[in-house]
């Protein structure tokens, strides 16, 4: 069990990440909206403050286990008890990305695989990528965000922490509004909808499995969420250790929800 002692950080010693450590080597993306307003706009360190008290008593009432990580181009941090999970289906959006600069097929059938891997999930649709593209690409693609997934053949295995999910998750608002895995993004199917499905025009994926190893359960999402005219990445995660996908899927609605207020942005639960 992941313990709140080894992974609850205090609001003074938040991961926070200016983007002078991103490596040189990985050029400044230039996001599809406004960024002049960003760093007053959209406080990463004192939202997740904020939220402290919420996670809180989420957790108490849904016995999970939380986190959350924000990233808005400038500043990125996290709170929680849970920093890191493997990433189930939300590597299928950098899979499907890679796919389309290295993968050999028609047009037709990389758009095919593409929507069901993203939309609704479709494994096999997502190992078939994979194997086209292999993991190496896959790493290559969430780096080009100047973050980073250990990425596996077991794709679902992959480990992503949360940080590292909200920063790819913000980079994705840089790219083409009409590539086709962003498009996938905004029209994951009603019954995926939950945690940061509420919020209007939200790209996003989610990932949930049960845990062999010790009996929990994980669900998490990633992508970014208009506020204003900027772009937040957002990457939220809830561990049951007792198995409960409901508790997880509960918990992270009532997360998105205190994000949304602090946000001063209206959702519309499922």
């Amino acid at each position: 069990m992941i313990t709140r002692a080894a992974l609850r950080v205090s609001p003074l010693l938040l991961l926070v990440f200016a983007t002078g450590c991103t490596p040189a080597a990985v050029p400044a993306p230039t996001p599809a909206y406004a960024t002049a307003a960003t760093p007053e706009g959209l406080d990463v360190t004192g939202t997740l403050r904020a939220l402290r008290d919420d996670i809180d008593a989420i957790e108490e009432e849904t016995g999970t286990e939380l986190g959350i990580s924000l990233y808005n181009g400038h500043v990125n941090g996290y709170t929680g008890t849970v920093a890191t999970l493997p990433s189930w289906s939300t590597v299928k959006v950098p899979i499907a990305l890679a796919a389309q600069e290295h993968c050999d097929v028609s047009d037709e059938a990389l758009h095919t695989l593409i929507k069901a891997a993203i939309e609704w999930s479709d494994n096999d649709s997502a190992s078939t990528l994979l194997d086209c593209v292999g993991t190496e690409h896959v790493e290559e693609e969430v780096a080009e965000a100047g973050a980073s997934i250990n990425a596996n053949a077991a794709f679902g295995r992959s480990e992503w922490p949360l940080a590292s999910a909200a920063r790819y998750g913000w980079y994705l608002s840089t790219r083409d509004e009409d590539n086709e895995v962003i498009v996938a993004m905004y029209n994951v199917v009603d019954e995926q909808q939950w945690g940061l499905g509420a919020f209007d025009n939200a790209a996003f994926k989610g990932g949930w499995s049960g845990d062999r190893r010790d009996g929990s359960w994980h669900s998490r999402q990633f992508g970014f969420v208009p506020v204003d005219d900027t772009a937040l990445g957002v990457a939220i995660a809830a561990r049951s250790p007792d198995g409960s996908d409901t508790d997880t899927i509960e918990a992270l609605d009532q997360l998105t929800a205190a994000l949304a207020k602090q946000l001063g942005v209206e959702i519309h639960p499922r």
